[in-house]
């Protein structure tokens, strides 16, 4: 394949109406008391949506759910986010092996931290990064003259390129719809935000999508894409689009591995027996 996208996305297990299972851990609040595993799968696709298998899985039980302040201190190679670094790499070594291949790594808006874009900004021949921007983290960029502006600013002020139609399949929240969205790019630095002011700035284009007339009663639909795969022209922001819709493949993997193969109805006496079992349900 000349393109292949790849898709990371994090599940939960539920394991809790199994009470005698050893080695679970919460997947839940402190207060919900639900019990499980944690799955972090990293799906490759076709350009046309076509799965091609797994790149890489990490499964674990978690020890326990600490404060907030707690994961913010701690290095990102202790934090559980550290998994989409990890992934990451399993890819680019795949990268490395795959010269006539484009790969393109595509994540939610979790992923949207700074040590993942840090890490293909440092390695060689790496898989290249398509990931959907959290708002909420209020992403600040370099301008020419080193002063700062919100991501989201910067963007809306940039000239429409067009309106681009997406397909939005159904979920148990909502039905499919087509939404028309107004495109907006620009090549934009990312300045690293103050708990991680160590790292460089790293330089991306980004992509923004907001749906025009949306359904009433329906929030409708905004992505700001951030990639490391150029964006010099509209088609190029209209390709980016259509990449990460691709994404949603791996959500349909994830409800089918639980409705399909119905991996929270094993029973098995050790965690690592029902891993043994979510290996081969993974493969079906």
């Amino acid at each position: 394949e000349a393109l292949v996208l790849v898709a990371q996305d994090t599940t939960s297990l539920n394991y809790s109406t199994h009470p005698h299972t050893q080695g679970l851990g919460p997947i839940g609040t402190q207060s919900e008391k639900v019990r499980g595993l944690m799955v972090h799968d990293t799906l490759a696709f076709t350009a046309q949506g076509i799965p091609l298998g797994l790149l890489n899985l990490q499964c674990w039980a978690r020890d326990g759910i600490g404060s907030r302040d707690e994961r913010h201190s701690k290095p990102i190679e202790d934090k559980e986010s550290f998994k989409w670094i990890e992934s990451y790499q399993a890819v680019s070594a795949v990268q490395a092996r795959a010269r006539k291949t484009q790969i393109v790594v595509m994540a939610d808006r979790e992923a949207d931290i700074h040590e993942v874009f840090a890490a293909q900004a440092t390695t060689p021949r790496g898989a290249q990064l398509l990931i959907r921007a959290e708002r909420s983290r209020n992403r600040q960029v370099v301008g020419e003259d080193e002063t700062h502006a919100s991501l989201w600013c910067t963007l809306s002020q940039q000239a429409l390129l067009g309106t681009r139609e997406i397909l939005i399949p159904p979920s148990e929240k909502r039905a499919a719809r087509q939404a028309t969205l107004e495109v907006r790019s620009a090549k934009v630095t990312l300045k690293p935000p103050q708990r991680s002011a160590h790292l460089e700035p790293v330089a991306v284009w980004a992509v923004l999508a907001q749906e025009i007339n949306p359904p009433a009663e329906i929030e409708g639909l905004e992505w700001m894409l951030l990639t490391t795969v150029p964006v010099k022209h509209k088609e190029d922001a209209f390709e980016r689009l259509n990449w990460y819709a691709r994404r949603w493949g791996i959500e349909v993997y994830h409800r089918i591995l639980k409705s399909g193969c119905r991996v929270e109805a094993r029973q098995l006496e050790q965690a690592h027996r029902l891993l043994n079992c979510l290996a081969i349900d993974l493969v079906v």
